[in-house]
């Protein structure tokens, strides 16, 4: 699963959606109805955008609004990306969350044309890379686009390049793990094939990047979590889920447990783009019939998981190793603090009920009961989530978003941790 990620109008669903178009995932015909359609609202340049969005608002507004999840599938080397199109307005940071939670690696979209406010395209860029961090996604595809608006300038793209690795270094993503590529989505330079606009530019392609993308460690080995995306009643055959395999594997036949809930169900079918499969393992976005249960018990942010093998289950409180980057304002935060917590698909409001700890920094030992933190502060927080919620701790799956967390106020990041200790949260306690 491929998240792309960026400013808002940094380029992103118009470079995904040409490289479909390159790669033949849409059709000549579709292409002339959608290339009508945008010439009719004046909007010809977005053409390659609107085969992601499809919304009429997203159309309307010219942004993605939600996530989009196109089939895409590389039939030469018999290779299937999920690739996940997010929205880069802050306005919809919640929809962006979701997306990079489903995902095991990341192209990051960086504007060419950044000049007058520098200074907040690089605030930006660091609330990018700190979910980035925080979801455990390590490897990165840096995408320069909009090379044609600097008409192909290898000092420009060496500027910029400089930049964001810079960046990328001072929040520890590996040297190895990061591809470089400057391109122009609009008119496909170094989507699929090496652009004679930039002979100085000797490397991979976007789609060679992507090629050599790697799954992440092995995860089958530890008990099922699905995050669940999306939920709808399909006629005739009941309540369908849409999430992303997270670690374990998912098998028509299976009882199926959803927590917060504790709600259960018979897995029916699991289909990808409307395949059958017989099986889902990590990393796989998929559609999973469960008919015995309400369309109206599921909701994203729900994790389902073997009912009769390790199930997840909701929290009454969890204690999380946390970063604080930066605090709201200029004032510290105190016990009683309750910001959006961001674990999975989830995004529940959580109280700080008490800072245990906090990390001096000069002597690099811990100071018990603090009473309040300020940015750069390392700390052990107990949580209270005011509505259930499910996290798990870090060690049950490294790799799983689940033991992990993020915390937003206002829209603005200002933190992130992970998941050491949780209290479950009993069904006769209100759930």
């Amino acid at each position: 699963s491929v998240v792309t990620i960026g400013e808002c109008s940094s380029g992103k669903s118009t470079a995904m959606g040409r490289l479909m178009y390159e790669l033949g995932l849409v059709s000549e015909e579709k292409m002339k109805q959608i290339e009508m359609e945008a010439k009719a609202m004046g909007c010809v340049n977005s053409k390659f955008a609107w085969i992601l969005n499809k919304d009429k608002q997203e159309r309307e507004l010219n942004k993605t609004i939600d996530i989009n999840i196109p089939p895409f599938e590389l039939h030469d080397e018999g290779k299937k990306f999920d690739l996940i199109d997010t929205p880069g307005s802050n306005n919809y940071m919640k929809n962006m969350m979701t997306g990079i939670a489903l995902a095991s690696a990341a192209i990051l979209f960086w504007r060419m044309d950044y000049d007058e406010y520098l200074s907040d395209d690089v605030m930006c860029l660091d609330d990018h890379l700190t979910l980035l961090n925080a979801k455990g996604i390590s490897q990165v595809i840096v995408a320069f686009t909009q090379m044609d608006h600097v008409n192909y300038s290898y000092e420009q793209y060496q500027c910029f390049r400089s930049l964001v690795l810079a960046r990328l270094k001072r929040f520890r993503f590996k040297e190895r793990n990061i591809q470089c590529i400057p391109i122009s989505g609009l008119y496909g330079d170094n989507l699929t094939e090496r652009s004679a606009n930039m002979p100085w530019y000797r490397s991979v392609t976007l789609l060679d990047a992507m090629k050599g993308l790697h799954l992440p460690d092995e995860t089958k080995g530890y008990p099922l979590r699905v995050v669940v995306k999306d939920v709808y009643d399909k006629g005739g055959f009941g309540t369908v889920a849409v999430g992303s395999v997270v670690s374990g594997i998912m098998k028509p036949g299976m009882v199926v447990k959803f927590a917060p809930t504790g709600v259960e169900g018979e897995v029916k079918s699991i289909k990808k783009f409307g395949y059958e499969l017989p099986f889902a393992k990590p990393t796989e976005l998929i559609e999973f019939n469960v008919p015995d249960v309400s369309v109206s018990d599921i909701h994203r942010g729900h994790v389902a998981s073997d009912a009769h093998f390790s199930p997840a289950f909701a929290v009454e409180s969890f204690v999380a190793k946390v970063m604080i980057a930066k605090t709201p304002g200029v004032k510290p935060i105190f016990n009683g603090y309750t910001p959006v917590i961001d674990c999975g698909t989830a995004h529940v409001a959580c109280k700080f009920k008490h800072i245990l700890n906090t990390i001096d920094r000069h002597t690099g030992r811990p100071r018990a009961d603090p009473g309040f933190v300020r940015g750069g502060d390392i700390c052990t927080v107990k949580m209270e989530p005011i509505k259930p919620m499910c996290v798990e701790r870090y060690e049950i799956c490294p790799m799983s978003s689940l033991g992990r967390i993020t915390i937003r106020d206002n829209n603005q990041v200002i933190g992130f941790g992970r998941v050491t200790y949780t209290t479950e949260k009993t069904f006769g306690a209100g759930i």
